[in-house]
Parts: C-alpha cells; structure tokens; sequence
C-alpha cells in the first residue's frame, strides 16, 4: 500500500485535465506513484485556491497509464477516477466560496484532498481517497475517506454489491466488518461501540476495496467512533468471506486457497 500520494517539487509538469469537470491547469508528477503490474500512475495536483485567494485548496488524484490495457480503456479508468474526484471535491468548493473570506483574526478555510494506490494491475485498480477541511470559524478540522474499484477490463466501477453472490451479501460483509470494529477499535467492547452500531449496518457499508489482503471496508469520520478515530478501514479476510464473494468476481484472485 501506497502512503497519500505527494508530489516532488521540481519534479512535475504542467498538463490539461481530460474532463472539464475540473479545471485545465494540473501538475503532473513525473516520477510515478506506482510503476508496476503493467500499470504507470502519476500523481496530479490542482491548486483550487487560485481561483477563489479566500480559502486554500489543494487536490492530488492518480492518472493512470499502461502500454498493456486498451487506449480506449485507460481514458475510461482517468474518467472514472475524475468524475469521483469531481464528485466529491465541487460540493465542498461550492461550500468554501458560500463562506466567504475570513472575518477578524479567523484562519481562512482550507481544503486537502489526496489518495493512496491500494491494489493496481492491468484488470483491477483500487483506490482511496482522503479528504480533510478547516471551516472558517472552526475548531477543529473534518476528514473524510471515499474509495473507488474499477473493472480495468470493462471500464466500469465496481461496488459491493457486484462482488457478493446475492442480495444477502451485504449482510453479511456488514456482520464481519461490526466484529473487527468491535474488536480492534473497541478492544472488545460491545458496550463502547453501541452508540455508534448504526455505522456498520448494511446500508451505511459504501466504500469498500478488494484488497490482496481481504475486503478493506473503509468508515467516515464520526460514523463508528469518535472524531479521534478518523476515517477508520477494518479489512475482512478472504478465509471469511467464502460463500460471500463471488469466487469469479474481482476477488477471485486472491481467494485462492
């Protein structure tokens, strides 16, 4: 696993976006994030503040190359990862330049958002992402985590519920994602972890990644613990998912015995 990509100051090049959800002016690191599995990955970098000097932003995101995979596929996998990008990152813009310009002796909002390669091949790519903020008026700062898994082969994203078996799937990734959270953030406690239950229900598990090491289920902040918990992932073991997973699915891979 990849640390939250950065890029090397004198060791970029400036390039245009292949979507006009974002704008045009992107820094490109020269040196890749990650070089292996037939599979380039550079680190982009925008600096949104630029555009509006009352609050700072600053947004990295992978762009993908690869001399094994379709032309054609590689430019739907850089759109698929700009349209998550823009997804997430447009709300807050719009929310920084709500809140004006700081007032008195306020620290001006800012905005960070990164990423981290988890797995990358020529038929599969995962992704996390990271995003932290400081409102104007704030005290204390908000993160946020969100991921994204494409099929590289089909060009398509992939969620948990096309890597279940059936419907019933859900339930149960939910069931094994509440006991490690129980287990590894709460030491056990039932007790503790009660008042934040609701976080690892079926419907609330959305950003999950298939991982070489199991199913990494990824929570916000806030949403299973207190705000010193962060954005916490819990990874499932593929010993326990069997039954679960489509064994011919994304997984299939690492699930062999």
């Amino acid at each position: 696993m990849s640390p939250p990509a950065t890029t090397v100051p004198g060791d970029e090049t400036t390039t245009a976006t292949a979507t006009t959800a974002l704008p045009a002016a992107t820094t490109t690191s020269t040196t890749p994030v990650v070089s292996e599995n037939g599979v380039v990955i550079r680190s982009a970098v925008q600096d949104l503040s630029r555009q509006v000097p009352q609050y700072r932003a600053l947004v990295s995101f992978p762009v993908v190359e690869s001399d094994q995979i379709e032309e054609a596929l590689v430019s739907q996998v850089n759109t698929l990862v700009e349209t998550h990008v823009s997804e997430r990152v447009e709300p807050v813009i719009e929310l920084l330049e709500a809140l004006g310009p700081p007032r008195g002796s306020d620290e001006p909002s800012s905005y960070e958002f990164t990423y981290e390669v988890v797995y990358a091949d020529t038929s599969l790519m995962s992704f996390r992402f990271f995003e932290e903020s400081l409102f104007t008026g704030a005290s204390e700062r908000s993160k946020s985590i969100s991921t994204l898994m494409i099929d590289v082969t089909a060009g398509v994203e992939l969620r948990l519920d096309d890597l279940t078996i059936s419907g019933e799937g859900r339930q149960a990734v939910a069931a094994l994602a509440a006991d490690l959270v129980v287990a590894e953030l709460y030491q056990g406690s039932d007790e503790q972890y009660a008042p934040f239950a609701s976080g690892t229900e079926p419907e609330a598990i959305e950003w999950v990644l298939v991982t070489e090491a199991g199913l990494a289920v990824s929570f916000d902040e806030l949403s299973v613990g207190p705000a010193e918990l962060g954005t916490p992932t819990v990874t499932i073991p593929y010993a326990q998912l069997e039954g679960v997973l489509d064994p011919e699915g994304a997984a299939a891979r690492f699930m062999q015995p």
